[in-house]
């Protein structure tokens, strides 16, 4: 018989010990556990640094044209693979309006697409992607939403000799995942904003909200937890994942048939979606999720590595998949748009990487965050770099300072006025105009 283990008092907090340095991040160890049993953890300081990149031989997309026979291009997908094309196209490319986020479409029948140069003696490494090197201790960082915050969960932090430290009080959407998260035979290693962050410290928020790029881009995966398992999720998962392995993406905005696809119909725009009434019901629902109308999982999500996964409940569909797959049901003539949250597009189709910073604010204008703030600090890593370098988060400031701050940065940048307004929150509405 297992003895009932040492709980903290339940109006104990757990006190934050301040991080070392703006270098160091909160990591939290999942403590193994039961479905049934409460939540329990420890929380460690680590030191976040950049990962040391190997000497990398891999050429870029313009010397790598370089070295192509007559008759062949190469294209990159968002995931950074090359592709290898020859052939002709038998039709122009299809455009959307918005000429900053457009899909072309591959409408030749005689092209032939492989992830092999055509040239034999060309080394392998010399184009394909290198393996994936996280930081080291390795975790998983977790891109959810908080929700709603009344009748919290309580969790336990213990040290290391599993002496309780305190409480801290969850959401419940956070406390379903990590419930659903966590093993039942050793710890499990994560990054959660509201625990790896001391929220009540603006200025320790301010800080770490300019690690958030490399939190996401350096951890072994993201995973995206959209919540608990029902509307036939698995089921459309599968269907996504069917979708995600026949087409791929590129950086230019190409809608093209995978070199591994047998299939060869799924990345044509006028290709109808036979999806069953059963399958359209759980996308429908699914629109709904909150994830997808929150401000912070974009770039959460833009951030994730290929080894990434959407997880809901015990459902779990690879990210690139997910990605692809919305992306070429973005891109159908006739798509039942009222079927799909426009939301769910916005989040997982787009790729704003390198968009000004208009377009960008534009975009994701209707995103929704809990701090007015959040406009553009949400938006920080996916940002112009010119533009997001000289923005320093500060909490304290009045929103219509920020708001004014960020029109003289891009006018500056620019050199020219690119912003039409300011992404106002109705319950704030106080910047100018």
């Amino acid at each position: 018989m297992t003895e009932p283990r040492p709980e903290a008092d339940q109006d104990q907090p757990y006190k934050y010990r301040a991080l070392e340095s703006a270098l160091h991040i909160r990591l939290i160890h999942l403590l193994p556990g039961e479905s049934h049993e409460g939540i329990r953890l420890r929380i460690s300081h680590e030191l976040l640094r950049k990962p040391e990149r190997s000497g990398s031989l891999r050429l870029s997309w313009k010397q790598l044209q370089r070295t192509l026979p007559p008759g062949w291009e190469v294209v990159e997908t968002i995931e950074g693979r090359f592709i290898f094309m020859s052939g002709t196209d038998d039709a122009s490319s299809e455009e959307s309006e918005e000429s900053d986020d457009s899909d072309e479409s591959d409408e030749g029948s005689g092209r032939v697409h492989t992830w092999r140069h055509p040239d034999p003696t060309i080394d392998l490494a010399l184009y394909e992607l290198p393996p994936l090197n996280p930081a080291q201790p390795a975790f998983e960082a977790l891109s959810y939403v908080w929700g709603r915050q009344r009748d919290p969960v309580v969790a336990t932090v213990e040290g290391k000799a599993g002496e309780p430290l305190g409480n801290i009080n969850l959401g419940n959407n956070l406390a379903e995942a990590l419930r659903s998260l966590r093993y039942q035979d050793k710890e499990r290693v994560l990054w959660v904003d509201a625990i790896c962050i001391n929220q009540n410290d603006d200025a320790e928020r301010a800080t770490q909200v300019l690690r958030m790029s490399s939190i996401y881009q350096d951890c072994s995966r993201v995973i995206i937890w959209l919540g608990p398992e029902k509307h036939d999720i698995k089921l459309l998962f599968s269907e996504l994942a069917k979708i995600g392995s026949h087409i791929e993406k590129t950086t230019n905005g190409l809608i093209m048939s995978s070199p591994d696809t047998t299939d060869f119909s799924w990345w044509q725009s006028e290709e109808p979606v036979s999806f069953s009434d059963e399958v359209w019901s759980a996308m429908k629902k699914f629109g709904h999720r909150s994830w997808f109308h929150r401000l912070w999982t974009v770039q959460e999500a833009i951030m994730a590595n290929r080894d990434s996964i959407v997880q809901s409940g015990d459902a779990i569909i690879s990210w690139f998949l997910f990605r692809r797959a919305f992306a070429c049901l973005r891109h159908k003539n006739e798509m039942p748009m009222a079927r799909i949250s426009i939301s769910v597009m916005r989040s997982v189709a787009t790729n704003p990487i390198g968009a000004t910073l208009a377009h960008t604010l534009d975009a994701y204008q209707p995103q929704l965050c809990s701090d007015s703030h959040d406009k553009i600090y949400g938006l920080l890593a996916i940002l112009p770099p010119r533009f997001a370098s000289q923005i320093k988060p500060d909490y304290e400031q009045p929103v219509d300072e920020l708001y004014k701050s960020c029109f003289l940065a891009s006018t500056k940048a620019l050199s020219r006025w690119d912003l039409r307004g300011c992404p106002r929150n109705p319950d704030e509405d106080t910047c100018p105009s």
